[in-house]
């Protein structure tokens, strides 16, 4: 999160949102102005739901959590949930290689002010976003299948593919 500098002008998606935890903790950890999970699998998605009832209303009320394909171009227009979208990211270790290149042309497509997105998932260099550049190095992060370890190198971290898009595009 702070190499993507979120923060109280940001809107957060998380694509794969699982639980809906990045983005409750997007919202409330890092200040941004409102989140949206989107979640394929159903019973995930219904958890999630669960879960964002028990949180407080001023919180709560910033989330939305939708239950579908992220690759839905519906998703993307404007008034749609990841319309005004700052910062994206991709739950994508599961993403097959037909959804990633689905979603380069989706973020391409995307109006400002889409500003960076990150991912799980390296794209293949032809199949990347082409208004994206990936960063030098990927982020090292902490997931949820590796809390339970002792984080004592990078071997016992998830990396994370940072893509931030190009100041002229």
């Amino acid at each position: 999160a702070v190499r993507l500098g979120l923060g109280a002008d940001d809107i957060f998606a998380d694509c794969g949102s699982g639980l809906g935890k990045l983005v409750v903790q997007a919202v409330s950890e890092f200040g941004t102005r409102r989140g949206c999970g989107v979640e394929f699998a159903a019973s995930r998605h219904q958890l999630a739901v669960d879960a964002l009832a028990q949180e407080a209303p001023a919180l709560a009320d910033r989330v939305t959590l939708v239950e579908g394909d992220c690759s839905d171009a519906a998703l993307w227009v404007a008034g749609g949930p990841l319309d005004g979208t700052t910062v994206i990211f991709l739950g994508s270790l599961m993403f097959s290689a037909e959804l990633m290149a689905v979603l380069a042309r989706r973020l391409d497509e995307c109006a400002l002010p889409l500003r960076a997105v990150a991912t799980l998932k390296q794209w293949d260099a032809g199949d990347a976003p082409s208004r994206f550049r990936e960063q030098p190095s990927p982020e090292h992060c902490e997931a949820s299948w590796t809390a339970p370890r002792t984080l004592s190198d990078a071997r016992d971290t998830t990396p994370v593919y940072v893509y931030v898009r190009d100041a002229d595009a």
